[in-house]
């Protein structure tokens, strides 16, 4: 008989480790625009605000290379460069299909050169 997998309880606050400051270099993090915010306004409830950080995230010079850490690392909370987990998700999935159809794309292109070099041309 298996016990039952007791579910772990949403954290409402997450460690300074999760904001994005912690992954980018020093001087990135230095010219951050939330350098000097709550980083748990990164993290907001279920249902909560995410405009504040938007806000900041807009203006900030650094809002790519926070958001190819959220992409990259596929982070399953926050706001990573301007971006929601539903919004880091959606890329990707876009990212994905349009990996697959340039592939699918220069495979046909391979098949076609090799066509025409096996023909002389």
């Amino acid at each position: 008989m298996t016990r039952p997998v007791k579910k772990l309880p949403r954290m409402n606050v997450w460690p300074a480790d999760f904001h994005p400051r912690r992954w980018l270099t020093d001087e990135e993090a230095g010219q951050a625009a939330c350098a000097q915010a709550d980083p748990d306004a990164w993290f907001p409830e279920r249902g909560g605000s995410t405009q504040e950080p938007k806000r900041l995230c807009a203006t900030c010079p650094i809002r790519l290379a926070c958001l190819t850490v959220g992409l990259t690392r596929r982070e399953p909370h926050g706001i990573y460069g301007g971006t929601t987990v539903k919004e880091r998700t959606s890329m990707l999935k876009r990212a994905s299909s349009d990996s697959i159809g340039l592939a699918s794309d220069s495979i046909g292109l391979a098949s076609e050169r090799s066509s025409l070099v096996a023909g002389g041309c």
